[in-house]
């Protein structure tokens, strides 16, 4: 019952926060939440035992048409493999890109593949 009170008192707060930036229109009409994005995200997948599999991110805003938005998005691959990708996906969504230009796929131990969730892009 803790954990639950916890998650929605977070998710009240996300709320407010995407609320404030829907609310700010930029001179070009746009809000911040549209230009933009926010992210939402526990490092915990089940409060109770403290999985790290099957971790939500809640993302509110598209970045400027990069994101999907309105969808649940399952992504494939396995945990490890998809937190990197998606800290890759919300880099690039925010702009950061590499040296020549390229978006941010490369993010995280190199071992692993490299890349972005293509399910949350639009």
């Amino acid at each position: 019952l803790l954990h639950h009170k916890i998650d929605r008192q977070f998710a009240q707060t996300f709320r407010f926060l995407l609320e404030k930036l829907q609310a700010y229109v930029m001179p070009d009409g746009q809000s911040l939440l549209d230009a933009g994005t926010a992210v939402w995200f526990s490092d915990l997948g089940n409060g109770p035992s403290h999985s790290a599999r099957r971790i939500p991110f809640v993302i509110g805003g598209g970045a400027g048409g990069f994101l999907r938005q309105g969808q649940y998005v399952r992504a494939s691959g396995d945990n490890e493999r998809n937190h990197a990708k998606m800290l890759n996906t919300i880099a690039s969504a925010a702009g950061v890109r590499k040296d020549n230009g390229d978006l941010v796929d490369d993010f995280g131990d190199p071992s692993l593949p490299n890349g972005l969730i293509a399910e949350a892009l639009a």
